[in-house]
């Protein structure tokens, strides 16, 4: 999410550079983005994605069941 959990920047020095710079200016910024970014990370734990998984193991397995 640009501008919300992190910058995307094409491979330019100059503008990862601001970037950078804009990020050690704004103390604001950086706890937000930290903040909003740990947040959007938690979607992606291996418990989260692993619990997913399993109840999508659990559903398939269901659905197979009660075709038979």
């Amino acid at each position: 999410n640009d501008g919300i959990d992190g910058f995307l920047v094409p491979l330019k020095v100059e503008e990862f550079a601001d970037k950078i710079e804009l990020l050690l200016d704004d103390k604001g910024l950086r706890k937000r983005m930290g903040h909003n970014a740990r947040k959007n990370a938690e979607k992606f734990s291996a418990e989260t994605c692993g619990s997913k998984m399993e109840k999508l193991y659990e559903d398939t397995i269901n659905r197979y069941n009660t075709r038979s």
